[in-house]
């Protein structure tokens, strides 16, 4: 069986490190971008089976990485976890998409992966 291939966007290189560690050792195929151009790039070349998204980040922030790909049929049906330090983002309303605020505890993490994949 294929590993599950997550992609994680986010522009502090020490949560991505912390997360992919995490994600590595439950068995998942991960992959870091440190922004959200690089992150589209790479989602749209290795179709990610879901996608953690930082909201805030200098160059754009998630909202709109999310509108990009919810805009391109090829990466459209990702599902999205927004990992965010706010108390709520943009998307709660859609079931392909859940958020977890920072510092989040690692079984609500995986909880909310098994959720969408």
């Amino acid at each position: 069986m294929d590993k599950k291939k997550i992609l994680i966007i986010d522009d502090e290189k020490d949560t991505l490190m912390l997360m992919k560690v995490r994600l590595t050792t439950m068995g998942y195929s991960v992959t870091m971008a440190q922004s959200g151009q690089a992150g589209l790039a790479i989602a749209k070349s290795q179709l990610p089976d879901l996608i953690i998204l930082d909201v805030l980040m200098p160059d754009m922030n998630g909202s709109e990485v999310e509108h990009r790909l919810k805009d391109d049929p090829e990466t459209e049906n990702i599902p999205v976890i927004f990992s965010t330090c706010l108390a709520r983002c943009d998307g709660d309303n859609d079931k392909n998409t859940l958020h977890i605020t920072k510092p989040y505890e690692v079984d609500e993490l995986m909880g909310k992966i098994e959720q969408l994949i």
